[in-house]
């Protein structure tokens, strides 16, 4: 019978299995059973696959330059895209991680991060956004969430977003919301009052 070359043969395994036993009287034993499913295998305390190296290095008798270039091109692209929304999200959780230590500057963040603040904001800037579009992305979103939460005083929040006073906070707020952080609690209190009753 032909041998199929598009398979690699397999030269040798070794299996190590810990069996436990319990002799009489009580008293627990271990040992190892080493399994051989080819006879040159050798005796290992790991399990282990050996292959030929002619077969690991010989090239697939079906392998397509042309197609094997066109999925590299996809998976790099899709990778790439990948990367990107992973520094994006990585970015916004260094920002929310600082925010209570005052206004996180891109130098920190990008230290963080493991790059240069060129690279930073390279990487962002393919995303169509920047750090400071980030900072006060984030800001927001969880300016959002302190004002719905009444156990969150109007100083605290003041404190978590990073603002140095709460003059600073109301500015943004107004920039946001267009009103007043009280103003907006109160609203949002409001809507989920009415949804919670089930209210138009």
């Amino acid at each position: 019978m032909n041998e199929d070359p598009t398979l690699w043969r397999l030269t040798s395994c070794t299996f190590a299995v810990a069996v436990t036993e319990v002799a009489r009287g009580g008293v627990t034993e271990s040992k190892s059973i080493r399994r051989r499913c080819l006879p040159e295998a050798s005796v290992r305390p790991v399990n282990s696959l050996l292959f030929a190296h002619a077969d690991v290095i010989s090239p697939l008798p079906t392998a397509h330059p042309l197609l094997a270039e066109v999925h590299e091109r996809l998976a790099s692209e899709r990778l790439r895209r990948l990367d990107h929304v992973q520094i994006s999200r990585r970015a916004h959780a260094a920002i929310i991680r600082r925010l209570p230590d005052g206004e996180p500057r891109r130098r920190e963040v990008a230290a963080a991060l493991e790059m240069s603040e060129r690279t930073l904001q390279r990487r962002l800037e393919a995303e169509r956004t920047s750090f400071q579009r980030l900072l006060e992305d984030t800001r927001r979103e969880l300016a959002q969430q302190y004002l719905g939460q009444t156990d969150v005083s109007l100083a605290d929040a003041t404190y978590l977003l990073g603002f140095a006073d709460q003059s600073s906070f109301f500015r943004a707020c107004k920039r946001w919301f267009g009103t007043s952080p009280r103003r907006y609690r109160i609203r949002l209190i409001g809507a989920a009052g009415l949804v919670r009753s089930g209210g138009d």
